[in-house]
């Protein structure tokens, strides 16, 4: 069965190589997890093993999806909303196009 669909904010982060959900959102649209993966952390000191989940992002109700099969699950960050920071495994699927003069960016889905 289909989890339900969960509406979240999420980031990109082109510096990230892979996607990373908090697990509040993993909670609220009942993904299983199904592996573990060890990861590094931004400053590739730190390395914890983390729960991975099969995951499809949709940019706007019924667009185009990205589909992940490694997303991380992260623990919710204590003074913040949560929210997915889209990794390279997520923006290798799409084109992303940054105008700083404008502050203003597009992106679309192309992959899969």
């Amino acid at each position: 069965m289909e989890p339900a669909p969960v509406q979240a904010i999420a980031l990109i982060d082109t510096g990230a190589d892979l996607t990373a959900i908090p697990e509040s959102i993993v909670r609220r649209g009942a993904i299983d997890v199904r592996g573990y993966r060890w990861v590094r952390g931004y400053d590739g000191t730190e390395r914890k093993r983390h729960p991975c989940c099969r995951v499809r992002l949709l940019a706007a109700e019924g667009g185009p999806k990205i589909h992940l099969s490694n997303a991380i699950v992260i623990a919710d960050p204590a003074d913040e909303e949560p929210m997915i920071l889209l990794g390279r495994d997520a923006l290798s699927q799409c084109l992303l196009r940054y105008d700083g003069f404008r502050g203003r960016f597009d992106l679309a889905v192309v992959g899969l």
